[in-house]
């Protein structure tokens, strides 16, 4: 099936851009070859077509898979037109440049220039490390590149040896910036598909841009560098994390311990400061690595936890160092057939050597045992038969003369056990079996059944075993994700999830496995809203409550008057309207005042001012006017609006 079904077709027009071919495609887009009929050059031409929100339909316009998608399709679109908007104000040699960006198809397109050269993974491919002169010759003018960027709060975060183009005239520059697909995968939670494994540091899997800066590129630089001077990939930041979780040690091993014959220490440990685990303990600026770089001063600390004991951590990297010694002599049997007759390697050197050593012996023992007429001869059966002094007839000093000067046990000790191609593969195969029954299917570093299925198939690149046990890790992996799933654990689901596709990246259960997946984080998140929603109405409710039951007490404390004698009142008032010399409804009128004075001095002790003039107001209303009681109301609320005009000031 076309892997590219779902882009546009080479000759298609886009305004004056006819499309050439496809020059790669991702899960965040398409990047086509153009021809620019305006300026008559060719172009670059990427196109925003999330594969995991859109499809093409009738072969041109780009659509959202669904009205769910819609939002976050059109969030994604948004801040892709942004992005080259920004890359388009950057001008500089070694940072590709956007020369425009244009909305088409329901969709936009980034036009960038086209150039001319290959990818630097493409060069690690043939060479499989680069030295340090070469290296730097490539890295120094991308970090004043970088640096600029930087200046201007913006970040790559997504460097890695793909990502750094080599012109035909050895001038390095850096390509598909990846912020606004990052920003996409946290917004879709889709960040497995979104980051690159190795070269990512913790913080993009887990946090949003604010946690990020330069340190983040600083890693991505420091993790393609590892790749080119140790010839094999870094470890990835989920597996450095699990590490550190449930054993507190990093499983990170330092380019210092590796790579320490071929390159100068400063440059090594400028590479391991750029890819510590935290953040606050990288380089935190260009300016600072380049320093580092350049004169070799950093702090002289490894990785928390890699504090590995002396066996451990031998033993981890001589795996890694074998893995690039099988890696190298593959490539130069391939291409370096003119060398074969050169010095061998060391190891192949010294069994040379031993192995006429050991002839020389067998000679000897021959000829002595035929001296002495000795009528049968008995092949050594270990070591300790050949350095038996006793078994020899010659004095000692002859037997040291013939090994110039070093002494025979010493040296058939010191020669390898030799198996062959057919016997590693099956050791490596019973191995990686053994591995996978007790899930040990990525980690622990040195010991898992990834590294020995890549390394059978180094050796072997079709080996059928080796092949299937990849999907059968990956199968593995997506039984973990569902188990997990059931347990509502979302997170550790997304970690499983994220190494089948590190393992394996088109294994057909990974979509299905996916889809099950943000099945689950969407119900989540459904679930936590309505949870939320719930409890909001329950809060609503208890506030609705409470305001009620607050409303109800202020009535009551306002309610100074009792119903009866709001009537007598008014009865009272009916009276001296009629009759204002009634002195016997003065003198009632006067005594239910009196009644309620108590209270009002209460709400004057409480400083409650309002409340105490409310009081006065409600009797007031109700009692005639040019009455003495009246009046001395009138009184006492002008005294209340007094104490509380000096208590507010």
């Amino acid at each position: 099936m076309d892997k590219h079904r779902n882009s546009l077709q080479p000759g298609y027009k886009l305004h004056w851009y006819h499309i050439i071919k496809i020059l790669g495609q991702g899960g965040f887009g398409i990047t086509y070859l153009a021809h620019d009929t305006n300026l008559d050059q060719q172009v670059a031409i990427k196109e925003y077509l999330p594969t995991d929100l859109a499809v093409r339909e009738n072969n041109v316009s780009v659509h959202p898979v669904s009205e769910d998608h819609s939002e976050s399709y059109q969030w994604g679109l948004e801040r892709f037109i942004s992005e080259a908007r920004t890359l388009a104000k950057f001008k500089h040699h070694n940072i590709v440049r956007v020369l425009s960006v244009f909305t088409e198809n329901n969709t936009a397109y980034m036009v960038m220039e086209y150039e001319h050269g290959e990818p630097m993974d493409a060069l690690l491919k043939n060479r499989k490390t680069i030295e340090e002169e070469k290296l730097k010759s490539i890295l120094m003018p991308m970090l004043d590149g970088l640096e600029a960027v930087h200046k201007t709060g913006f970040i790559h975060r997504d460097i890695k040896p793909p990502n750094i183009y080599i012109r035909t005239d050895g001038s390095p520059v850096l390509l598909d910036f990846g912020s606004a697909r990052q920003s996409l995968g946290l917004q879709t939670h889709t960040l497995t598909t979104m980051v690159s494994p190795g070269y990512a540091p913790f913080e993009q899997y887990t946090s949003k841009s604010n946690k990020q800066g330069p340190w983040t590129d600083i890693y991505g630089l420091g993790a393609t560098l590892y790749r080119a001077v140790t010839g094999i990939g870094p470890t990835d930041a989920m597996d450095r994390s699990e590490a550190l979780l449930h054993t507190g040690k990093d499983v990170y091993i330092p380019a210092s311990k590796i790579a320490h014959e071929n390159y100068s220490g400063a440059f090594l440990t400028a590479i391991d400061h750029a890819l510590m685990f935290k953040t606050d303990e990288r380089p935190q600026s260009i300016d600072d690595w380049r320093k580092e770089l350049d004169s070799g001063i950093v702090a002289s600390k490894l990785p928390p936890g890699s504090d590995l004991s002396d066996d451990a951590e031998a033993e981890t990297i001589a795996i890694n160092q074998a893995n690039v010694e099988k890696l190298s002599l593959v490539d130069k049997e391939e291409n370096d057939k003119d060398k074969k007759n050169k010095e061998p390697r060391s190891w192949l050197g010294r069994l040379i050597k031993w192995t006429a050593i050991l002839f020389v012996i067998l000679l000897l023992l021959a000829i002595f045992a035929d001296k002495d007429k000795q009528k049968s001869f008995v092949e050594p059966e270990s070591t300790s038969n050949l350095t038996d002094d006793h078994a020899l007839d010659e004095p000692e000093d002859t037997l040291e003369e013939s090994f110039t000067g070093d002494d025979p046990s010493e040296m058939v000790e010191d020669i390898p056990v030799i198996q062959s191609e057919s016997q590693i593969i099956s050791d490596l195969l019973k191995g990686a079996r053994s591995n996978i029954k007790d899930l040990k299917l990525t980690s622990p570093s040195g010991n898992n059944a990834y590294e020995k299925y890549q390394s059978v198939l180094n050796l072997e690149p079709e080996n059928v075993e080796a092949l299937n046990g990849l999907d059968r890790i990956v199968d593995e992996y997506i039984h973990l994700m569902d188990h997990a799933l059931e347990k509502d654990d979302i997170t550790n689901a997304r970690n499983y999830l994220h190494k089948g596709v590190h393992v394996n990246p088109d294994h057909d259960g990974l979509d299905d496995a996916e889809k099950r997946l943000n099945a689950a984080v969407e119900a989540r998140e459904h679930e936590l809203r309505e949870q939320a929603l719930m409890e909001q109405e329950v809060i609503q409710r208890q506030q609705e409550q409470e305001k009620q039951e607050q409303q109800q007490i202020i009535q009551e404390k306002q309610s100074l008057v009792s119903n009866p004698d709001k009537q007598k009142l008014e009865q009272l008032k009916q009276r001296l309207r009629a009759n204002p010399g009634d002195k016997r409804a003065r003198r009632e009128l006067r005594k239910i005042a009196e009644k309620y004075q108590d209270k009002i001095k209460m709400a004057l002790e409480d400083k409650d001012f309002d409340l105490a003039e409310g009081y006065v107001h409600e009797i007031l209303d109700l009692t005639p006017e040019n009455t003495k009681a009246s009046r001395e109301l009138t009184k006492l609320l002008g005294k209340i609006r007094a104490r509380k005009y000096e208590y507010t000031q």
